[in-house]
């Protein structure tokens, strides 16, 4: 027997990547995949190894799997094949949402010149 077409998939994909949204396929996808759809990770603020794949079981669970794009995930699965409704997260890393806290508020209350930096090595 050949397939020959699949049902129309619906994954999401939030965070930290270029085109958050819906990612829709007639083919089966992979976390990566749906990544490389979504536009790819945002490189500067993306903690890639710190990606989740939501998934909500028959019962009504939802468990999640920590990506890390270099298949560690549970049982040596590597890059997984997604489901329809399956929720892909890729967080900010720490740095980043430090930066906007910097910039949203700090910098309102305490004036910055152009010549000093907020942030400096030791």
């Amino acid at each position: 027997m050949e397939i020959k077409s699949y049902a129309l998939q619906q994954i999401y994909v939030a965070g930290e990547v270029n085109s958050p949204g819906v990612i829709r396929s007639t083919v089966p996808l992979t976390a990566s995949g749906a990544i490389a759809q979504a536009g790819g990770i945002r490189l500067a603020t993306a903690h890639s190894h710190g990606a989740l794949l939501l998934r909500r079981k028959p019962d009504g669970t939802i468990v999640y799997y920590k990506l890390g794009f270099h298949g560690d995930l549970p049982g040596g699965e590597g890059d997984p094949i997604l489901r329809s409704n399956d929720y892909i997260y890729v967080p900010r890393t720490a740095i980043a949402a430090v930066a906007d806290f910097v910039q949203a508020n700090l910098t309102r209350v305490i004036p910055v010149s152009a010549s000093y930096s907020v942030f400096h090595t030791f």
